[in-house]
């Protein structure tokens, strides 16, 4: 009898709150605060690959034999490059200002070719290139625009073969000659998510000076003294950067419960 008088009075309680224009309540649930960005930095260490095109001129004078000093090998020089690249961003502390460096490794197609001496194919590749930069840029939290300078070094082969045979009669060939210069440029960066960095970027490359060496075969058979040339290489490049950022505040959305 107990159990049925309270099962009764708990039923006289709702009629009287719902005559009332009450109704029972569920336990009150934590609020949601809206999602909140934090300001993007740039600040970390990054690694990433790279790939460009390449356009430029190369120019050659023999100074070894002095009675070839006529011989010229100017031509232009186009094709593509591509490797690795690793670097710092540092943002200046409550600044849009950004400073870093920056180290790359490409190798290189960059080629160009001209008729010399009426019967010869002088050609000409840079088929390494390395570089180490200083950059500097201004922030919009996740867009960065830099410019950058520093040194470069490049790897240059020289070559004539014979337009007869294909080199197979004569052949004057060198090694790969290490070039060291300098580059500079500027480039777009954008933050795709909070590690992924894109970029797009131009570079002029400028690899100085050096002497070329060229021995002489015919058959494959060495002969004659060695020739030597003055050699010189630049060009302009524009390409796609994709890397991976690491350390620093990445300043993702967050939606935080409160009491």
């Amino acid at each position: 009898m107990q159990r049925f008088s309270a099962l009764f009075a708990l039923m006289a309680m709702a009629d009287v709150a719902l005559a009332n224009g009450t109704t029972p309540r569920a336990p009150a649930r934590a609020a949601e605060v809206p999602a909140a960005t934090a300001p993007f930095s740039w600040t970390g260490f990054y690694i990433g690959g790279h790939g460009s095109l390449a356009t430029g001129d190369t120019q050659g004078h023999v100074t070894d034999p002095d009675g070839l000093g006529f011989i010229n090998t100017d031509y232009e020089l186009s094709g593509a490059l591509y490797g690795g690249h690793a670097g710092y961003w540092y943002q200046l502390k409550g600044s849009t200002l950004v400073v870093g460096v920056d180290a790359s490794y490409s190798a290189a197609e960059i080629n160009g070719h001209s008729t010399c001496v009426v019967v010869l194919n002088c050609r000409r590749e840079v088929n390494a290139l390395a570089t180490a930069t200083g950059r500097v840029g201004y922030t919009w939290d996740r867009a960065l625009v830099y410019a950058f300078g520093g040194a470069a070094w490049g790897s240059v082969k020289t070559e004539a073969v014979d337009n007869v045979t294909n080199g197979v009669l004569f052949t004057a060939s060198g090694d790969n000659e290490r070039h060291m210069g300098w580059t500079a440029g500027a480039g777009l960066s954008y933050a795709l998510g909070p590690a992924i960095v894109a970029s797009i970027e131009y570079a002029h490359v400028d690899l100085g000076e050096e002497t070329h060496t060229l021995r002489l075969y015919s058959g494959g058979v060495l002969f004659g003294d060695p020739i030597k040339t003055k050699v010189d290489a630049g060009f302009n490049m524009i390409g796609l950067r994709l890397a991976f950022k690491f350390g620093g505040a990445v300043g993702w959305p967050v939606t935080l419960p409160t009491n």
